[in-house]
């Protein structure tokens, strides 16, 4: 594990610095391959490695627009009140200052959760809050998923965000249930719930 540590450390620099990262990736290659062929811990491990050289390469750690995933527990908390984060977060959207991934899933999910009937305590009808769901998709990152990295965390709906959140190389994954996510560092991904991220904005 150090060894790959390093290696996303060593890559980051030499990017960072003088976009000579992909001198090492080039080095390193033959390193992945026989990691790769030897069992399926190191294939995941490779497969993580890769996906983190990759993303750095392209710039994803680079980019000034913070990419980011919204968990569906941090739309219903922003249905229920609007005195809280969750809230303050959703009515900043569309942002110059960062942009939420999308996938088709996590949009079914939008639906099938904020309209149940335990749920809608407040003011708007399930006509109203599709309405605003197809809003939302509409200033949104669209993102398909091609690749899936499931079983990574305990519940298949928190595989389903944190893929989301690998394919569109978001940095951050919006979200009460922290606890959730654990182990999701190795992809360079941050889970931390709302009022955190508002606190970022403004550091920023």
């Amino acid at each position: 594990m150090k060894f790959w540590r390093f290696v996303c450390w060593l890559f980051n620099r030499l990017n960072c610095i003088d976009n000579s990262g992909d001198t090492v990736l080039i080095i390193l290659s033959p390193l992945f391959i026989f990691f790769y062929r030897s069992d399926s811990r190191a294939r995941s491990r490779c497969k993580t490695i890769i996906f983190v050289l990759c993303r750095n390469w392209h710039g994803g750690i680079c980019e000034t627009m913070i990419r980011v995933v919204i968990d569906t527990n941090v739309l219903l908390c922003a249905l229920r009140s609007d005195m809280g984060a969750s809230y303050s977060l959703i009515s900043k959207l569309p942002s110059k200052e960062f942009q939420f991934a999308l996938s088709v899933p996590l949009y079914a999910e939008y639906q099938d959760v904020l309209t149940r009937k335990e749920h809608m305590t407040g003011g708007s009808t399930a006509d109203e809050i599709l309405g605003f769901l197809r809003y939302l998709c509409r200033i949104s990152h669209r993102q398909d998923v091609f690749f899936l990295w499931r079983p990574w965390l305990n519940d298949p709906n928190d595989d389903m965000v944190l893929e989301l959140a690998v394919a569109s190389m978001s940095k951050y994954i919006i979200t009460y249930n922290l606890k959730d996510f654990k182990n999701i560092r190795s992809f360079g991904i941050e889970a931390i719930p709302p009022k955190r991220f508002l606190e970022i904005l403004e550091e920023a």
